[in-house]
């Protein structure tokens, strides 16, 4: 899977780049952030790990994920983050809760956490809808899955910042699953 996001503010930009890749029930990632606020800019690299595994029988699954931070403007690691994902499948509904902590060098740390529902409108459509809060943001996002084959979809989604209200962000995402046991 891999998605492209583009948040504007009116104090700055962020375009993510996130390529991913799940094999054998972990999954790898590396999302590439061009940062600019202000006159400032920034390249920012957080590779990321997340296992996934059946927790509960009957459609229960529970998982782990872990992400660092390198800024190439300070060259070092600048946040670290860690969370643990829930998921069950409710035969009409896939329902989704996490909570985390996230950790800013020089700035502290801050609970995460959230909830999703994801539901199959049409046959090929899905209707996606989150609430969570992470580095001290709180945001909802609304959109919806397309499923263009067995093993192909795509996401488009828009995002609402509801602490302050300023941050707005589109995002499209590219889901293709490869069977490599």
């Amino acid at each position: 899977e891999s998605w492209i996001d583009r948040v504007r503010s009116v104090s700055g930009e962020v375009i993510t780049v996130a390529p991913a890749c799940h094999i054998r029930g972990a999954e790898a990632a590396l999302e590439i952030d061009r940062v600019r606020i202000g006159d400032e800019r920034d390249i920012v690299l957080r590779p990321q790990l997340k296992w996934v595994w059946e927790a509960v029988p009957d459609g229960g699954y529970a998982g782990f994920s872990t992400a660092v931070e390198w800024s190439d403007d300070e060259r070092r690691i600048t946040t670290y983050s860690v969370n643990a994902p829930l998921s069950w499948d409710l035969d009409q509904f896939l329902v989704h809760a996490n909570i985390g902590y996230d950790r800013v060098r020089g700035d502290g740390g801050s609970w995460r956490g959230g909830g999703a529902v994801e539901w199959p409108l049409l046959s090929r459509v899905d209707v996606i809808a989150e609430v969570f809060r992470e580095f001290n943001v709180t945001a909802g996002r609304g959109g919806m899955r397309l499923h263009l084959a067995e093993a192909w979809s795509v996401d488009a989604s828009y995002l609402a910042e509801t602490t302050s209200g300023g941050l707005r962000a589109y995002t499209l995402g590219l889901n293709w699953l490869v069977d490599v046991r």
